[in-house]
């Protein structure tokens, strides 16, 4: 081949710029399509580099909450019936009832709950507490004189719950400040 061209450009001198561009530019071409395809491989090693990293983070963070998992349970039960026991001396007046919800009550007081809840749940824990022994039974039944409070002091534990288990558990709820905000502002 390289005789056939020497032949021609013997016959016609004039043809060996427009030959000499065109193989200039076709290496340049060459070397673009090489660089190319090499900027292409890299983007691509990077990318799966990437998800690599990626998928090894979701494995530590699913690792961490597998290992976290029956503690964030317990705690889930745990304020569950501390928060069911709470209700249930506040808004029930049958004695034999609130009798053994105070005994639950009272069992996650001093000990279970103590366990896994945090400064909020503890402050309501505390305050329900001292405001039990206002509770006293008249004819079979037992009554307080301010019903209210415990009522109130009750729903203060299942909001500290609810925001406790929120941010344990990493989710996306409104807090009960943040829900009482907003019904207030009518939003």
């Amino acid at each position: 081949m390289t005789e056939a061209i020497s032949a021609i450009l013997a016959r016609s001198p004039w043809l060996a710029i427009p030959i000499a561009v065109l193989g200039v530019v076709w290496i340049g071409i060459e070397f673009l399509a090489n660089q190319s395809a090499e900027i292409a491989n890299e983007k691509i090693e990077l990318t799966n580099q990437s998800l690599k990293i990626d998928r090894q983070s979701l494995e530590v963070a699913t690792r961490k909450f597998e290992a976290k998992r029956p503690f964030l349970e317990l705690q889930l039960q745990y304020c569950v019936d501390a928060t069911d026991a709470a209700s249930n001396i506040a808004t029930n007046t049958n004695s034999v009832e609130v009798e053994k919800a105070q005994e639950v009550f009272w069992k996650y007081y001093w000990g279970r709950l103590a366990i896994v809840e945090d400064s909020a749940v503890a402050g309501a824990m505390y305050k329900f507490g001292k405001t039990l022994p206002g509770l006293r039974m008249v004819t079979g039944e037992f009554q307080m004189d301010n019903r209210s409070k415990l009522k109130f002091l009750a729903i203060k534990i299942a909001h500290g719950c609810r925001d406790l288990i929120n941010a344990s558990w990493e989710l996306k709820m409104e807090s009960a400040k943040q829900l009482l905000n907003r019904i207030g502002d009518g939003k």
